[in-house]
């Protein structure tokens, strides 16, 4: 009787070790089948120690037990292959994918996590018709997108994102062929006017905004989140959220309930964290707030909002998913969400141009990617995730372009269009030389804003400034 009870108690330990180590079989970085044939030669182990106990006529409880330990490595087996298959473990790059680098892109992280390989996956099969293609990772914001041409030559894309400012300075020092950014040339230039050095690399890559050098994605704007605990809150200022992303109360605004704010925002280098700065804070003599925290990404931002009370937040359009959004209101304007609507024209407050900035296009890799991504179907991909330049219809018989044609940015008396609207041009004379178009009428309204009116012969040349645009 001892000698059963001693062999009961060593196959339970054995059966309990093993169900431990078979347990992390389905979070092991491993391959989707590597990870299913562990868990079923460990699960055909413990069905055979089942019948073993069994062919002995030993007690109940032993064969019982590992019958339930062996549905409950089962579960787990099948649950880590679904977790293999939903979200698989990333690849690390070898020698070969670093090797096959023909073009590299580095910059926004809103633009490179998601919309940058999104694109280069589907330009590689599209335009360069490679088979096999595949993405591997150097790190948490950098890696490879590769794929196999027709000639048997293997190329890759190098994409890096590590913010806008990343972009401008890789491509000054020569180790990006493309700078992606969610701020313009002149807002980057604007933020490093007191670094000399900064500055001297931005001057040495030329004049930016022209056509060749400056190419707009697509529009994103950055949405204001608040936690759970501010749900009933719909509408802000820009006022009182610049007052808040500095630090203040909520109670200063008579904002329920009160207490102090908790601020999850974006890191200096990024493109995000720069548009607040130029366009809330510093506008009003405000900074933002020391003990706001501050991350990489914007699922770190969502994360921290939705976890810490009294929390308040800003992220691009692509992670929102079913937090509080605030309408945002500036001035006497009526307040506005980051719809695509009001994205799409650039009515939306905290609308912001998506760009990709080369050198020039004498680079045929670099211009042939431009070229992809400024076509219809870039627009459609990078409409998944933001707002693609598109033009869509808002009735049967009368309809407005989601365009506006603006000409240089900050630049009042300029007549000639903005990089973006170079582009934006050449869409609408592709639509208009369509078939559909032939009986459409065309109306054209030019305008300038108020500035200067209220100087002696303002309004006249304003008007008159129209009149040439």
């Amino acid at each position: 009787m001892f000698r059963i009870r001693l062999f009961e108690s060593v196959l339970n330990i054995i059966a309990a070790v093993t169900v431990l180590v078979a347990a992390l079989i389905p979070f092991i970085p491993a391959t989707f089948w590597g990870r299913l044939l562990s868990g079923f030669l460990v699960s055909a182990v413990l069905a055979g120690w089942a019948w073993f106990l069994r062919r002995r006529q030993i007690g109940r409880w032993p064969q019982y037990s590992i019958l339930l330990l062996l549905v409950l490595l089962t579960t787990y087996t099948l649950y880590g292959a679904y977790r293999h298959i939903v979200s698989p473990e990333p690849q690390f790059c070898d020698a070969a994918a670093e090797s096959s680098v023909v073009m590299r892109a580095h910059g926004s992280n809103t633009i490179n996590a998601k919309l940058g390989p999104a694109l280069f996956l589907d330009y590689l099969v599209r335009e360069k018709h490679a088979t096999g293609v595949s993405t591997c990772m150097r790190g948490d914001k950098d890696m490879i997108v590769s794929g196999e041409l027709p000639s048997g030559k293997r190329i890759g894309i190098e994409v890096q994102a590590y913010g806008s400012k990343t972009g401008f300075s890789d491509l000054a020092h020569h180790k990006a062929d493309m700078g992606m950014s969610s701020i313009s040339a002149r807002q980057y230039q604007n933020s490093v006017k007191s670094d000399a050095m900064e500055l001297a690399e931005l001057a040495s890559l030329g004049d930016l905004t022209q056509p060749s050098s400056e190419h707009v994605l697509g529009l994103d704007a950055v949405a204001i989140i608040v936690g759970s605990d501010h749900r009933q809150l719909r509408e802000m200022s820009v006022d009182e959220i610049a007052g808040l992303l500095a630090g203040n109360n909520w109670e200063a605004y008579q904002f329920l309930p009160a207490g102090p704010v908790h601020v999850c925002a974006r890191d200096p280098e990024s493109g995000t964290g720069q548009l607040i700065h130029d366009s809330v804070l510093e506008p009003r003599g405000l900074k933002l707030s020391p003990a706001a925290e501050l991350f990489a990404g914007h699922e770190d931002v969502v994360t921290c909002v939705k976890t810490h009370p009294g929390s308040i937040g800003y992220v691009g359009l692509p992670f929102l998913r079913g937090q509080t959004v605030i309408c945002v209101r500036s001035g006497t304007v009526p307040c506005s969400t980051p719809n695509r609507s009001a994205v799409a024209l650039e009515q939306y407050p905290l609308t912001r141009r998506l760009y990709v900035y080369t050198r020039d296009l004498n680079d045929a890799e670099t211009a042939a990617f431009i070229r992809f991504a400024e076509s219809a179907r870039g627009q459609e991909l990078t409409d998944q995730e933001f707002v693609g330049v598109t033009m869509p219809t808002t009735c049967d018989e009368v309809f407005r372009l989601a365009l506006r044609f603006r000409t240089g940015e900050g630049e009042v008396d300029r007549e000639e269009f903005d990089s973006k609207s170079n582009t934006d041009f050449r869409r609408v004379v592709g639509r208009l030389k369509q078939p559909r178009s032939a009986n459409e009428k065309v109306m054209v309204f030019a305008y300038t804003d108020s500035r200067g009116s209220d100087k002696p012969g303002g309004v006249e040349r304003n008007v008159a400034l129209s009149y040439v645009r």
